[in-house]
């Protein structure tokens, strides 16, 4: 009866949580890999989500030994951080994005001054804590392609930081055993850090089990305090799991790991059911979900060492038919979003789990995806400015073809508020004006607007983006509309979305729809149907 009592109350404020963040996203002028388990209550036995997080870790090894990238080596070394970059390792609303090898021959199209800090992905960790110095994170690591991104991010006032990462069970067993290996690697990496003018570490770290907790607790700690004597300047964040800070029998201790780090990047995906098509990044109403993680995190570490990771990317699984109860009749396969775009079938909207989903035929086989989309980006942003945290990261740059809708929703209608003086502009860069911040009362009456406009050579791009929020105490209707034009160039974007919720006391139920072109009706779900442009297709690997 406890529990159930328990259960109720956490329900009911999720509940409320999530229909403020209806109403604040209207204030909004839009319209940081894999998650852990949930709690465990016996140390011995792997969850459902433990089991997936540590199959689909094995297959991302997999995929990834198979991804042979080949870069030019660099012919010049990265220009160094200004002075004013390095003032304080993080700040508000900060926007991280992870730049995998296998994206970086794309780094000139990457959004990098919208981004606060941009992480390469990545170097691998050995079991005695040397670095993999083969294979192609490390062929990533001296090319032209990292040294160009280096030197963009720096004029753009953007930190740059080294992602260190080991995802395979057993070596992490012996990693995090070993009371020599945090000397060795701090040791390697800070030669690394120093030759490419980086600015810190980002530690992905992805195992299970309570086994490792100590171990990795050490680890960490250990590196981490080396590597600030060396450079105290030096940022250092920690992937961890998105149900990480309520679980006791995982292997994250984070609150004894906050004192050792700058931030937390919450892989805040990966949370789908294998066997039936489910949501990849639920904000709420799932287990996990974004509402209970922050709820966790913010009680446990100061929120402004909290930064919610977001996927660009999804699931598709094969079904038996198209709708919202179809069952899945094969295992799913990640995508990114520029390629679930591309399908250009009508958009759907999961009124529980508050996140997108899609379904197609083709050649008689029906396909389903969850996924994430500027709608949904955007009330994750809203999110994150609920409970002050530092900000929102992605996994990962160039998954969506650098849509610049998904930009606008990450921004949250504002330029990111870094803490220090952003450099002079590039001819590739682009000037935002905020007009006015969310209010923190959800049930005020605001209006929000932004206009980013981008300059490159050989096209104009503007991107407008506004929002109208009218409260009362009795309903709110939120309207937002992201319009994205691009001329000398064959591509226009149109998204609209449409939110009412029904709100006596600014608490209550909600129905959320998102239309463009086209509109059906599925059993379970409200209507959503987008007029989405098809866009380049992207490798992808899930984080």
């Amino acid at each position: 009866m406890f529990q159930a009592v328990v259960f109720l109350r956490r329900l009911k404020l999720a509940l409320i949580l999530v229909v403020s963040i209806l109403i604040l996203t209207g204030s909004l002028a839009v319209v940081f890999k894999s998650s852990g388990a949930p709690h465990l209550t016996e140390p011995a036995i792997l969850s459902r989500f433990e089991l997936n997080s540590y199959l689909e870790n094995k297959a991302v090894a997999q995929v990834e030994s198979q991804i042979v990238v080949n870069l030019p080596k660099a012919t010049s070394n990265p220009i160094p951080a200004p002075s004013y970059v390095l003032s304080a390792p993080l700040g508000s609303h900060q926007l991280f994005g992870f730049a995998p090898y296998w994206t970086l021959a794309n780094e000139q199209n990457y959004p990098i001054r919208d981004y606060t800090t941009i992480s390469y992905f990545s170097v691998g960790v050995n079991a005695d804590g040397s670095l993999a110095k083969t294979g192609s994170g490390w062929s990533g690591y001296n090319s032209q392609a990292l040294v160009n991104l280096i030197d963009t991010a720096h004029k753009n006032g953007v930190r740059v930081v080294l992602t260190l990462s080991c995802l395979v069970q057993s070596t992490l067993n012996s990693l995090t055993a070993s009371g020599t290996a945090p000397q060795t690697l701090a040791n390697e990496v800070a030669p690394l850090l120093k030759a490419k003018s980086l600015d810190g570490v980002n530690f992905d770290f992805e195992g299970q089990g309570s086994g490792i907790r100590s171990g990795l607790t050490r680890l960490i700690t250990t590196t981490s305090t080396l590597l600030r004597q060396a450079d105290p300047n030096w940022q250092i964040t920690a992937d961890t799991y998105v149900s990480s800070a309520g679980d006791p029998y995982g292997p994250f201790d984070i609150a004894a790991l906050a004192p050792a780090v700058d931030g937390f990047f919450i892989m805040g995906y990966d949370m789908e059911n294998q066997n039936a098509p489910s949501p990849n990044s639920a904000l709420s109403n799932w287990n996990p979900s974004d509402v209970e993680a922050l709820q966790e995190y913010t009680q446990i570490v100061p929120p402004s060492k909290v930064i919610l990771g977001i996927p660009l990317y999804g699931y598709e699984w094969p079904t038996n038919n198209g709708t919202f109860s179809a069952t899945a009749t094969g295992p799913p396969t990640p995508l990114p979003y520029s390629q679930i775009v591309a399908i250009g079938s009508p958009t759907y909207w999961d009124v529980q789990a508050n996140v997108p989903w899609t379904s197609y035929e083709k050649n008689g086989q029906w396909y389903e995806i969850y996924f994430d989309d500027p709608p949904s980006i955007a009330m994750k942003v809203a999110l994150a400015q609920v409970y002050h945290i530092a900000g929102v990261g992605v996994w990962a740059l160039g998954m969506d073809n650098n849509d610049p809708a998904i930009i606008a929703a990450l921004l949250g209608g504002s330029s990111p508020v870094k803490n220090y003086v952003v450099a002079a502009p590039t001819t590739s860069s682009s000037a935002t004006t905020q007009t006015v911040d969310p209010p923190a009362n959800p049930c005020l009456t605001t209006s929000t607007s932004a206009t980013s406009t981008d300059s490159v050579v050989g096209s104009n791009n503007t991107t407008t983006s506004s929002s109208t929020t009218s409260s009362s105490v009795a309903s709110t209707t939120t309207t937002t509309t992201t319009a994205t034009t691009t001329s000398g160039s064959v591509s226009s974007t149109v998204i609209n979305s449409s939110t009412t919720t029904s709100v006596p006391k600014c608490q209550s139920s909600k129905t959320v729809s998102t239309s463009a072109t086209t509109t059906q009706a599925t059993s379970g779900s409200t209507t959503t149907s987008s007029s989405i442009p098809n866009s380049t297709t992207t490798d992808s690997v899930s984080g």
